[in-house]
């Protein structure tokens, strides 16, 4: 047992990003879910989500925080670690599968509505309203991004690339421990 306490909510992000990749797993494992890839159009699809990542973060999460402070390692470390297997989890769960099969049978307005509504609720127990109102847009951008591109890739790097954006700019203050 650790003398030192995790921060409240940190247990239930970790266990939520654990159903998160187990979901993500049996999806791909059973092929409901393909990974095959297409280099020229992921590769495209790549360069255009990290931009759009990072340009999310900016507009909508940056407060200021990127003077860089001391940060224990191991912290950053597992954050990261925790951070790249939501960002691919919830890329295959949401915009894999979720997207795709909504969007054969309602068009892609409608799934990129109800995948981004989706996205946004399932981050309510997590992050509250705060986060609902967040993933609505990030959840919009990430889903057009992969409906553009047509890429699982460009998802998972407009997502990595947000997601990573906190940890440069937060963790070093002392925000996050896992």
């Amino acid at each position: 047992m650790s003398a030192v306490a995790s921060p409240p909510g940190a247990r239930t992000i970790v266990d939520y990003s654990l159903v998160q990749a187990g979901i993500a797993f049996s999806l791909v494992g059973s092929g409901a879910v393909s990974l095959q890839c297409d280099a020229a159009r992921d590769l495209s699809g790549v360069g255009l989500g990290t931009a759009a990542g990072i340009i999310l973060f900016y507009l909508l999460a940056y407060d200021g925080a990127a003077r860089p402070l001391r940060a224990e390692r191991s912290a950053i470390v597992k954050l990261t670690a925790l951070l790249a297997v939501v960002s691919v989890a919830e890329e295959i769960v949401w915009r894999g599968y979720a997207l795709a099969t909504l969007r054969a049978t309602t068009g892609p307005l409608t799934a990129l509505a109800a995948t981004s509504l989706g996205f946004a609720a399932a981050h309510a127990t997590t992050q509250g309203w705060t986060g609902i109102r967040t993933h609505l847009v990030t959840g919009a951008v990430i889903g057009l991004a992969f409906i553009l591109t047509r890429s699982l890739a460009a998802a998972v790097a407009t997502h990595l690339s947000y997601n990573l954006m906190f940890v440069r700019a937060f963790a070093p203050h002392g925000r996050f421990e896992l």
